[in-house]
């Protein structure tokens, strides 16, 4: 709840406007592969969870917060997504 009360509502704008756009840009490249909708439905939610949680490790227990993210992994929204809302959060 801090986050919503510390965190500028216009960062935290920016911060969701950029993770949705993402969102609905995989799904739209999973839909040029996948042409059944609820095979693309499953594949997409089951990615985007696995993603979560590996840029939720990755980010508080092999580069917690002093240490940065090699830039490589800023390449894929979901990692970039988790450490700007550790970044609000601290």
């Amino acid at each position: 709840m801090l986050l919503f009360e510390k965190t500028n509502g216009y960062i935290l704008l920016i911060i969701f406007n950029g993770w949705i756009l993402a969102q609905i840009s995989w799904a739209f490249l999973v839909s040029i592969f996948i042409e059944s909708s609820l095979t693309a439905s499953v594949v997409g939610y089951v990615v985007a969870i696995y993603m979560q949680i590996m840029a939720n490790i990755l980010g508080m227990v092999v580069y917690c917060m002093p240490n940065h993210f090699p830039w490589y992994f800023h390449i894929i929204p979901t990692f970039s997504f988790c450490r700007a809302m550790q970044y609000a959060s601290v």
